[in-house]
């Protein structure tokens, strides 16, 4: 099993993440990702292989750009 965890120290990028906790715990693929917030943002992908994890990673990159010009838009 292959793990991943990304810390983000930015108060700003919990907004990001609270857009996508509907898609919290769901299955991507082979892969899972779990959203934690607050004073630091944690995401954690787990995958069986390095190929979804890879496939994981590159998903969650374009949500996050997805939300980034969403919110843009909206302000």
């Amino acid at each position: 099993m292959y793990r991943v965890r990304v810390r983000i120290n930015d108060p700003e990028f919990s907004r990001y993440l609270s857009t996508m906790q509907p898609e919290q715990d769901d299955q991507v693929g082979r892969g899972k990702m779990t959203f934690v917030t607050g004073e630091d943002s944690y995401i954690y992908i787990e995958a069986p292989d390095s190929v979804s994890l890879r496939a994981s990673v590159s998903s969650l990159t374009r949500w996050l750009i997805m939300i980034e010009k969403i919110l843009k838009e909206v302000k």
